[in-house]
This record gives C-alpha cells, sequence and structure tokens, in this order.
C-alpha cells in the first residue's frame, strides 16, 4: 500500500466531524490571536458608530434601508451581514471586538469545511470514490490549505469583512446543494434543489459578489447526464428569478450601481486597460507569495496597452480560458480545472471595474476566487502525486509554509495604528489615504510629535485630503491660533466625507465652547447626540455646555445620559458632580461624588464633597 493510499484510507474511516476539528485547530492555530485584535478603519463606520446595531427593532429595517447598514455613504446593500452584526451587539448593548472576531474565525472555519465537502465530490468524481483514490486526501488538503492561506488574513481578521465570509459560506453551500440535486442523473432530488435556491440567495443578501454565479449553475450540463430537461430549466429559472430579485431590490433601495462617479483612470476604457496588469497581482496573491498590503491605495494607473504588465495580464487570461476549454473538453476527466477557472472569473467581474468602482485591487476580494484556484491546485497535487508520490511530502510543508506567512500577516491588523504603520512604512509610495490616517492615528494616540513629522513630509498630501486639513486645524488650535483654526473648522464643515463624522461634529462644538460661544457650541453637540447618540463624549460635552450656559438641571440628564452609556467614564462624573451641585439636586451629586471616591480613592476632595452633600441633603431625610 502506497503512502497516498495509506492516508486516504486513514481520512476516509474519520468521521466528517473529526476532519471538522481539524481544520478548525487550523484555522484558531493560525488565526486565533486575532481574537484579542481591536476594531480598524471602517469597522468605526460599519459597527461602532453604527447606532443601527444597536436595538433588534430596526433589524426589519436592514432589508429595506441602506443608511442601516454604514454611518455615511458610499452605503453599501449587505442586509444579512449587518443582521449578524446586530446579531452580535445586542447581547452586550454595544459592540464588543472579541466577539466579532471570535465570529470571523467560526466563519471562516465553516467556510473551509464546506470548501472540503465540495472538493470532495469533485475529487471523487474524478479521482473515485473507493479508499486509498486520493479524493478525500486531496480534498483536506485544500481545505487546509484555505484555512490558513496568508492573503486571507484581510478577511479574517478585520470585523468589517464577515460579508465576505458569509457569502462564500453561502455561495459553496448552495453550490452542494445543486450538485446533490443532480448527481443522481435523470431525475433531481427536490430538496437540496431548493436548499441551493435559498443558499444562493443568502449569498447575494450578505455580499453582491457572488452575484455572477448564477450563471454557474448551469454547471450540472457539463458533469451530469442525462438530466430531466423540465425540471432543470424550472430550477435555473429559479435560480435567476432569486436573482433578479435581488438586483431589483438592491437598485430600488440604493438607486445606483457605480460606486463611483468617475472611473478610477478618469476614463472608463483606461481604467479597463489598469485593470489588466491586476490579473498578475491576483495572480500572485493566489499563490501565496508576500508582500502582502492592507492598503493598495498607492497603485495608479495610465499603463499603455502595450506595456508590460497589460500585455502580461492578457497573456495570463487567454492561458487560462485556453485551459477551461481544453479541460471542458475532456468532460469529466479534468473537472477542477473548468470548474474552479470559471469560478475565478466570475468571483472577479464584480471587482474588475467593468461596474466602475473605488479601487483596484484589495485582498479581500481575493477571498472568493481563492476558493476556486485551491480547488484546482488541489486537483494538480492529486495528478502530480500519482506521478511522482513523493510529492505528497510538499503538501503538508506547503501549508506549513503558508501558516506561517499567515501568522505574520494576521498582527498587522492588531490595532489603527499598527495598521497605519505598516501601511506607510511597506507601501511603495504612501497614498495621500495612508500618509493622512497614520498621522491622524498618531494624533488621536497623543502623539503630536510623531504627527507632525508626517505632517511636515506630506504637507501636499494634507492638504487634498479634508481630513487632513481638519488635523492641521487642530494643531493650529494647539498653537494658540484659535481663530484662524476655528474657521478652517467651520469650513470644513460643508465637506461631504467629515459631516458624517461624529468626532469631526463633537470636536467643532467643543472648539466653540472653548472660544466663548456657548450657543454655537450647544447647536453643534446636539445635533451630535441625535445623529450619533451612543457617542459619549457628544453627551459629555453637551453636558458641560449646559452648565455653562447655566441650564444646571439640563445638564444633570445630560450626564446622566453619557453615564449609561458608560458607568466608568470619569469626566462625566466629574461633570455630573459639578452640575447636581449647582442644580442642588443632592441625591445626584451624593450619588456623583460616592462613585468619583471609588474611582479616585487617592483623592481626598471627594470625600470632603460628599460629606458636604451629605449635610445639605440630611435636612430633607426623613
Amino acid at each position: 500500500m502506497t503512502m497516498l493510499q495509506r492516508v486516504d484510507t486513514t481520512l476516509t474511516h474519520l468521521p466528517k466531524t473529526a476532519i471538522l476539528l481539524l481544520i478548525a485547530m487550523a484555522v484558531f492555530a493560525v488565526w486565533g490571536y486575532s481574537i484579542t485584535f481591536s476594531f480598524v478603519w471602517d469597522d468605526n463606520y460599519y459597527i461602532v458608530m453604527n447606532e443601527a446595531l444597536r436595538t433588534p427593532s430596526e433589524w426589519p429595517r436592514y432589508f429595506t434601508d441602506c443608511q442601516t447598514q454604514k454611518v455615511m455613504a458610499p452605503y453599501p446593500y449587505r442586509a444579512l451581514r449587518t443582521l449578524h452584526f446586530g446579531i452580535l451587539t445586542w447581547p452586550f448593548g454595544q459592540p464588543v471586538p472579541w466577539v466579532f472576531h471570535l465570529a470571523n474565525l467560526l466563519w471562516h472555519t465553516a467556510v473551509s469545511f464546506l470548501l472540503f465537502l465540495l472538493g470532495l465530490r469533485l475529487f471523487e468524481h474524478v479521482f473515485g470514490r473507493e479508499p486509498g483514490g486520493g479524493a478525500r486526501s486531496f480534498a483536506f488538503f485544500s481545505a487546509l490549505a484555505f484555512a490558513v492561506h496568508p492573503v486571507t488574513s484581510e478577511v479574517v481578521c478585520w470585523a468589517k469583512c464577515l460579508d465576505d465570509l458569509m457569502g462564500t459560506f453561502f455561495l459553496i453551500g448552495s453550490l452542494i446543494a445543486a450538485w446533490d440535486a443532480w448527481s443522481d442523473a435523470g431525475r433531481i432530488r427536490w430538496k437540496p434543489a431548493l436548499a441551493s435556491l435559498l443558499l444562493f440567495g443568502l449569498a447575494l443578501w450578505s455580499k453582491e459578489s457572488v452575484i455572477g454565479f448564477v450563471f454557474f449553475f448551469l454547471f450540472p450540463i457539463a458533469v451530469f447526464r442525462p438530466l430531466p430537461r423540465r425540471a432543470f430549466a424550472a430550477w435555473f429559472l429559479a435560480q435567476g428569478f432569486v436573482f433578479a430579485v435581488f438586483v431589483v431590490l438592491r437598485h430600488f433601495i440604493l438607486r445606483y450601481v457605480s460606486l463611483a462617479e468617475t472611473p478610477m483612470s478618469g476614463s472608463y476604457g483606461q481604467t479597463l486597460i489598469d485593470m489588466l496588469p491586476v490579473i498578475l497581482l491576483y495572480g500572485k496573491s493566489m499563490l501565496g507569495i508576500p508582500p502582502f498590503h492592507p492598503d493598495y491605495s498607492f497603485m495608479r494607473g495610465g499603463h499603455a496597452i502595450t506595456s508590460a504588465p497589460v500585455l502580461a495580464g492578457v497573456a495570463v487570461m487567454l492561458i487560462s480560458f485556453t485551459a477551461a476549454v481544453w479541460a471542458l473538453r475532456t468532460a469529466g476527466k479534468r473537472l477542477p480545472v473548468w470548474f474552479g477557472v470559471l469560478w475565478i472569473a466570475l468571483s472577479l467581474i464584480p471587482v474588475s471595474n467593468v461596474v466602475p468602482m473605488i479601487q483596484y485591487f484589495a485582498e479581500r476580494f481575493v477571498y472568493l476566487p481563492l476558493a476556486g484556484f485551491i480547488l484546482i491546485t488541489g486537483y494538480g497535487a492529486g495528478c502530480a502525486v500519482r506521478r511522482f508520490p513523493p510529492i505528497l511530502f510538499a503538501l503538508p510543508a506547503l501549508v506549513l509554509v503558508w501558516g506561517s506567512v499567515a501568522v505574520h500577516e494576521s498582527f498587522k491588523w492588531k490595532s489603527p495604528l499598527v495598521l497605519w504603520r505598516y501601511s506607510y512604512l511597506h507601501a511603495p509610495a504612501p497614498s495621500d489615504r495612508i500618509a493622512v490616517n497614520y498621522a491622524v492615528t498618531l494624533y488621536g494616540l497623543g502623539r503630536p510629535e510623531e504627527a507632525d513629522a508626517v505632517i511636515a513630509r506630506h504637507t501636499d498630501s494634507m492638504n487634498r485630503v479634508p481630513k487632513g486639513r481638519w488635523l492641521m486645524a487642530q494643531r493650529m488650535w494647539d498653537r494658540g491660533d484659535r481663530e484662524e483654526s476655528l474657521r478652517k473648522m467651520v469650513e470644513l464643515e460643508k465637506d461631504w466625507e467629515l459631516r458624517d463624522n461624529p468626532a469631526f461634529a463633537i470636536n467643532l462644538g467643543v472648539f466653540f465652547a472653548e472660544q466663548g460661544d456657548l450657543l454655537q457650541a450647544r447647536s453643534r453637540l446636539e445635533s451630535a447626540t441625535c445623529r450619533w447618540p451612543s457617542q459619549v463624549e457628544a453627551w459629555r460635552n453637551l453636558g458641560l455646555c449646559l452648565h455653562n450656559l447655566q441650564r444646571h438641571d439640563e445638564a444633570v440628564a445630560v450626564f446622566e445620559r453619557a453615564l449609561k452609556l458608560d458607568s466608568n467614564h470619569l469626566q462625566a462624573w466629574r461633570g455630573l458632580s459639578s452640575a447636581a451641585w449647582s442644580a442642588q439636586d443632592w441625591p445626584a451629586a451624593e450619588r456623583a461624588f460616592a462613585r468619583l471616591q471609588q474611582l479616585e480613592p487617592q483623592n481626598p476632595e471627594h470625600a470632603h464633597w460628599l460629606e458636604q452633600v451629605r449635610k445639605r441633603r440630611s435636612p430633607q431625610s426623613p
């Protein structure tokens, strides 16, 4: 018995639950530390600041209102992903990072296991069902390779990317169900056929990147014969109906298709030319070849149609198309090849800028096509091992290499500072976005000198980006030029990128308050609390503003609201103690000073004022 036969026979006798456990162990060994990571980047807009996630009463609106998906435009329509965010938020009353990261790990495990089940069907069709034939071994290798592949770090470690995980899971499940529905040639199994319809719908409502796969459901025609024509036509039309309902509903809710007003490269034709070199980047990424970048906004267009990268991209497309046609002509013998090539092609259509987008490439775009590439890789490994058995030992080595690189890649996503620093230091040429956000992050963490150094190196970038101009206005304020700083902030208030930013609104309100214009400060801060009622700092600063306006009773109520959101907020307790004292609200004042004494036991002032409050309250006591 050969080594392949021994391994395959052993895996054949393992129950599928044991296979799932092995895959889960690999996922958590490589990515498990991500549970300790923070929210980063767009997590703030999709999760942290999204008020719609905080109450179950909002859940039905996720399917009808795009503004529940995110706090600022452009809005996506990924209702099931947002529903999942709401379910993860609801038990805790607010988003908790480890809960979201754990969810990503579990979904990635589930996707990898479904890829094993799909690979098992494909490889059994090619290599046979008998134990020792290699089908289960290469399906298991494919699942492990996908589970630890380094290019998946963005999707696995970034909470916001739950949509990629859910969409891929439901899509693979839909294809498995479709396979089972038609595998018994000559008749249809209606339960898996209906399950395929349902799962495809769930995939669409998780992320629209699976939209091209409606055509993939023609695959039974090439794999299984004979097919009952009427039943198949009815089933395929039903898949098309699910697709059409989603497309119409999405367009009705969003009222736009394109995410960009103008194509990336200025013109539509030039943008499509510039996407051809990106094919090479997809290939490199799927091969697991570093370096990997969290942010690809440094990429630039303008390639000539005769340039080497463009011609190389065209060559890869032609080779892939030729391989798919060649494999398809040999019917079932090379099923995984054309199956995988078609999978990759349909995965890339939504991110190809055929419909203009706002970026050329991101590693999360690779997650879905990677599944098709891994199936081709598993099949290629199977063919190679059958001809040269020692190659079998290279497969676990490849998994270990990819896993080691993935562990290194995962730590980029630990926190916003780590992520922006890596992007800034390792991008071939830091874009405006990278430079500005790195400086903003440094300033927000109380490192203004380091932020100033970045500003000095990228002054032009700061002036081009609204967030950069905001940072420079803050630095002017810090240096004492407050009138000019406030003037610039009021100008920036009109910018669409900042008017939906709660931090900017709060910042502007505070600036007005510190300049003594309390009415303007109150207006900005009240607006912020209405738009973003979970922002503790908006409530706290509004309370200070009302207190300074001598509206002490209102200030007490506002501070109480802030403390409902964060019961350990020291500054809010201090504000409440002062406002309650001025309002002669002795119960609130006593509660505030007692809590301050717990939070700052080393401060003797709290005990003194607590005693004073109790003296004033005692005549009223029964």
